[in-house]
């Protein structure tokens, strides 16, 4: 309160609340606006094109079209991305040291839309089926969009010759419901899990 101040606008899930939060800290003549997430930095982009933006958690900032490139980002928008260039390989690297014997992964993702956008979805499997198939590993993908989702996925993973889990932590698998669903499928299962 003495030399800094700070407008916080709380967004949740959805989409109509991120643009409106966004114009609302645009015209509130912010120095800077801190936007956690993709979906909140592309709201605050769009918002607008003088007040710099912090992108936090954005995992693919280039494909979702936040910034030109890495090097030069050539906009308002700055800050850090989530996953580096090869993070995927080295994650499942991880997880061989745990299964020596690793040649089926499964993935559980809810790093889909719409909680995240489309183009970092398709970025980050592609990057993490690229990183499998260098490593010799079958991939298996489960979409979990619902907590439906999840029970067929879990249905599924059960029966599936899966050797480990690799689990992204987004809107539906980080909840503490389905963190207990999974530990206790995990334990029952005797499965590893990232």
């Amino acid at each position: 309160g003495e030399n800094v101040r700070f407008e916080i606008r709380v967004a949740g899930e959805d989409p109509a609340r991120w643009e409106a939060a966004a114009r609302e800290l645009a015209g509130a003549r912010v120095d800077v606006i801190l936007a956690l997430g993709t979906h909140m930095a592309l709201a605050a982009k769009r918002a607008t094109g003088s007040v710099p933006i912090v992108m936090m958690l954005s995992g693919y900032p280039v494909e979702a079209g936040l910034v030109a490139s890495l090097a030069r980002p050539g906009s308002n928008v700055t800050g850090l991305r989530t996953y580096a260039d090869g993070i995927w390989g080295k994650y499942i690297e991880l997880l061989r040291e745990t299964v020596p014997t690793l040649r089926e992964l499964g993935l559980l993702s809810d790093y889909a839309p719409p909680a995240f956008p489309e183009s970092e979805f398709q970025a980050a499997m592609s990057d993490f089926r690229r990183a499998a198939e260098l490593l010799g590993v079958r991939l298996r993908v489960w979409e979990i969009r619902t907590d439906a989702d999840l029970s067929h996925a879990l249905g599924e993973v059960d029966v599936a010759p899966v050797q480990a889990l690799f689990v992204t932590g987004g809107p539906i698998l980080g909840q503490p419901r389905n963190v207990s669903r999974l530990r206790e499928f995990l334990l029952r299962r005797k499965l590893p899990m990232m």
